[in-house]
């Protein structure tokens, strides 16, 4: 790359970064105050002279829920910021097998609860370099959301292979699971606290959680999918 390239690449990683950055602030801000709202909300009612001992119960009950809402939500913050600054990442070559191993043995419950089918495909590369911990959240992440927001009208299938692209190893991750409709969501897909089934428990964490760690390794993701038909993920790392 000439002088003159060198510094227009750094300038739009600095934009987009700093884009990141505001949008993280702004996120993390409205997931605090709603919390701390209504706390402020239920110190205010206990406050009332007619309150009742079964009113009181009630609210301290409310009070502890959010606020161990609360401490989540700062717990998720925290564990974001660390991976952003982490400068000092243990990359090592990675079995891409006995890793895949370990995280079925990590979900085997709800593998088997599922009647999961879990193929893997690692003819084209069966190690990556990255951090342990990283690829292993990963890989938890992404198998425990499909197991998630599997089809109830079929078996659960889910495909793990490699591909040598471009100089990047690429770890696909598919299934034939309920998709998501990215005419409507694309942009709000990898984003903090986004959902897109309701009727399934969870946070919204784990994708942006996904998308973080792959970038603080060197790599990229992403996302193709159809609404009934499935997604696939790709994840490309450095070989």
């Amino acid at each position: 790359l000439s002088l003159d390239q060198e510094v227009k690449e750094r300038t739009k990683e600095l934009v987009e970064y700093n884009q990141q950055l505001e949008q993280f602030a702004f996120i993390a801000a409205h997931n605090l105050r709603a919390p701390v709202a209504r706390i402020l909300g239920l110190g205010q009612l206990a406050k009332l002279p007619e309150i009742t001992k079964e009113d009181e119960k009630v609210i301290t009950e409310k009070m502890v829920l959010t606020a161990e809402e609360l401490d989540q939500v700062v717990k998720d913050i925290n564990t974001i910021l660390e991976i952003r600054k982490n400068n000092t990442l243990w990359i090592s070559e990675i079995n891409l097998h006995q890793e895949l191993e370990l995280i079925k043995a990590n979900l085997e419950n709800e593998i088997k609860d599922t009647s999961t089918e879990i193929r893997e495909d690692f003819t084209h590369g069966n190690t990556v370099q990255a951090a342990k911990p990283y690829l292993d959240s990963i890989l938890f992440n992404l198998i425990s959301n499909s197991i998630k927001y599997r089809n109830p009208l079929r078996k659960l299938l889910i495909e793990i292979k490699t591909e040598s692209i471009n100089g990047y190893m690429c770890l696909k991750v598919s299934d034939n699971g309920l998709g998501i409709d990215l005419d409507a969501h694309r942009k709000n897909v990898f984003s903090l606290y986004k959902r897109f089934h309701s009727h399934v428990e969870g946070k919204g964490m784990g994708l942006y959680l996904v998308k973080t760690q792959v970038e603080a390794l060197g790599g990229k993701i992403t996302i193709d999918s159809k609404v009934n038909k499935g997604t696939t993920f790709k994840i490309f790392l450095k070989k």
